[in-house]
């Protein structure tokens, strides 16, 4: 199954009555055959009521009509189509949704195939419906990734919420994303957004976040530099330090970490000189 690339889900046949008016012409054939079936039901009720001893064959016979009318053409599925740009989306919605087509509609649970794709990861919401053209569509909207998570040896995607979208095999592979680490910090990712934005005047010299304790977040430097943020109020005294440096560069010293947990009481401890150094 290929993707669908450009879908107006407004436009969902391209000839005959409009989509409006062929449902509601759809309703009304399936409640003129709902009322017929229910009459047909009620009539067979009696029969049996007064047949008791051929009950069995009446309900095998019942089961077999039922199977006819639902694989009959207007309660059939022939396909399915996702809509996404991308391949392996398709193909792991297509696997999630698990149905063999042609299908009769009669027998698609719509709400759990829903919450199969929904249980994807990358997956944010879903929806689906069969068009006049017999066709299951199925909607995604897929979340997008913000960050790159290091957790446990694994790198994931995460999109501005925390949740997961995918693996990454490398760092390499998604350097335009910021870095992330620690216990915890998936929860946090919106906080960890805002700090690499007050961030970006320096970017060149971050290399990533790292959650400590579940509370607060380390920016951690090139060279082995870290700026220790507090619980609170993280993404200001961030903002109160890049102003500091814009004066006096003093993010461009040789300082081991840049303390900002109290606040206004910064602390800087600087590196102590190697031997032969001044």
């Amino acid at each position: 199954m290929q993707p669908v690339k450009s879908l107006d889900r407004t436009a969902l046949a391209s000839s005959g009555l409009p989509v409006s008016k062929r449902f509601r012409a759809l309703r009304r054939l399936n409640l003129k055959q709902a009322a017929a079936s229910i009459a047909l039901a009620g009539a067979i009720a009696i029969w049996a009521a007064a047949h008791p001893g051929q009950f069995d064959q009446v309900e095998a016979w019942l089961e077999s009509q039922a199977e006819l009318i639902a694989n009959r053409a207007p309660f059939l599925v022939l396909g399915a189509q996702v809509e996404s740009t991308r391949a392996e989306t398709v193909s792991a919605v297509l696997s999630a949704a698990d149905i063999q087509f042609p299908a009769s509609v009669l027998g698609i649970d719509f709400e759990d195939v829903r919450n199969r794709v929904l249980a994807l990861d990358g997956i944010e919401n879903a929806e689906i419906y069969v068009t006049p053209q017999s066709e299951l569509r199925i909607l995604v909207d897929e979340r997008l990734p913000e960050a790159v998570w290091r957790n446990n040896g694994n790198l994931e995607l995460l999109d501005a919420n925390g949740f997961r979208i995918s693996l990454a095999s490398s760092r390499l592979e998604r350097l335009d994303l910021p870095l992330i680490a620690g216990g915890g910090a998936e929860a946090a990712v919106g906080e960890a957004l805002e700090i690499f934005r007050v961030a970006e005047t320096i970017k060149d010299q971050v290399r990533g976040l790292v959650r400590i304790g579940d509370r607060r977040w380390n920016l951690e430097l090139k060279g082995e530099r870290r700026i220790l943020l507090p619980e609170r109020g993280a993404v200001e005294a961030l903002e109160k330090l890049i102003s500091w440096d814009r004066a006096e560069k003093i993010l461009h010293r040789d300082f081991e970490s840049f303390d900002l947990r109290i606040a206004n009481r910064p602390t800087v401890r600087m590196r102590e000189p190697k031997a032969g150094e001044i």
